[in-house]
């Protein structure tokens, strides 16, 4: 107990199961519910047949991924039951494990950099993200499913 956290891990294990939810659902809970920004940030989806090095794919890949940063920051910040001072090593936990899946498919510790190095930018997709998420994915998917 000397070192212990002041965060659940039931709280970590919340947040993984619906950030990979949320990964794994992206496209379909956006026809559900449409965001701010809603043609920028599923012309991803449009464009995944283009080649890598196509600017196109990139700048949409960008837009997707400030998008999923604030969704899956109100999913931390919901599940979140510590000390403030916790809070990114709560995210790194949570992150980590809704995105290491086995043998070669480990990107949690990528996702969580990329996380951590893009969740103090302001952007219009990530603040889209954040209240598409708390106006839509908490109230309506996680706690009608998980309550």
């Amino acid at each position: 107990m000397f070192f212990s956290n002041s965060y659940s891990d039931k709280g970590v294990q919340l947040s993984a199961k619906w950030i990979r939810f949320f990964n794994d659902n992206l496209n379909t809970l956006l026809s559900i519910h449409e965001a701010k920004h809603h043609s920028e940030i599923t012309k991803f989806f449009s464009v995944q047949h283009l080649g890598p090095f196509i600017s196109e794919k990139k700048d949409a890949a960008k837009v997707i991924q400030a998008f999923g940063n604030g969704a899956m920051m109100s999913i931390l910040t919901h599940f979140f039951d510590g000390k403030n001072k916790e809070f990114d090593k709560f995210s790194k936990e949570a992150i980590i494990l809704a995105f290491n899946l086995g043998f070669l498919m480990n990107k949690g510790k990528s996702m969580y950099k990329n996380f951590a190095k893009n969740k103090m930018k302001i952007s219009d997709f990530q603040s889209s993200g954040e209240d598409w998420a708390n106006k839509f994915l908490i109230p309506s998917v996680i706690k009608k499913i998980y309550l």
